[in-house]
């Protein structure tokens, strides 16, 4: 099972991209609300560690007014998004 880090603001948006720098770095853009943001979750947790090998997810939730700014600089019309 794969760990999605919940990423709540620009700070931890730098940390993450910021981390293991030999990673792909992959981000859902979503909403609690959103259906099809709920079934592309479940795919990425079911993901095998083993197979995937140096990606690291995380996550931004659209209703988080803390990554506004970020949603805007990606400009984010449609969820769910994924940036790599």
């Amino acid at each position: 099972m794969v760990e999605i880090i919940e990423i709540k603001n620009q700070d931890e948006f730098n940390s993450f991209i910021n981390m293991n720098k030999d990673n792909l770095h992959v981000i859902k853009i979503s909403a609690e609300w959103c259906g099809p943001c709920r079934q592309l979750s479940n795919i990425i947790h079911n993901l095998d560690n083993d197979k995937i090998g140096n990606v690291v997810f995380g996550e931004m939730d659209v209703e988080n007014e803390d990554v506004e700014g970020l949603i805007t600089e990606y400009k984010v019309r449609n969820i769910p998004v994924m940036l790599f």
